[in-house]
């Protein structure tokens, strides 16, 4: 099999992955043929391939664990914490973030 037959055939899948129908999938599989393919799949290639993705069973998206809320970021240390240059550089950053 060919580069273009194999785009196309790992796009319909992605799209069946997400649910479309072999209808869309057709329609979607035509416009990149024609618009990215050098030397466009004939049709009936094109259709077979729509056919033979869209007739696959759509499989539920695993389930994922829920996000956790980002922790809270821990107080800055005093203000005599920051002296010198590497203090004069925290000081500022540190203005900037307040508001």
């Amino acid at each position: 099999m060919g580069q273009r037959h194999n785009a196309l055939l790992a796009l319909a899948g992605a799209l069946r992955a997400r649910g479309l129908s072999e209808q869309e999938i057709l329609a979607t599989l035509r416009v990149r043929n024609a618009e990215r393919c050098e030397t466009p799949l004939d049709e009936r290639e094109v259709s077979r391939i729509a056919h033979d993705i869209g007739a696959k069973p759509l499989v539920a998206p695993a389930i994922r664990a829920p996000i956790s809320p980002l922790p809270q970021w821990p107080d800055l240390p005093a203000e005599a914490a920051f002296y010198g240059l590497a203090g004069a550089i925290a000081r500022k950053d540190r203005a900037s973030h307040r508001g």
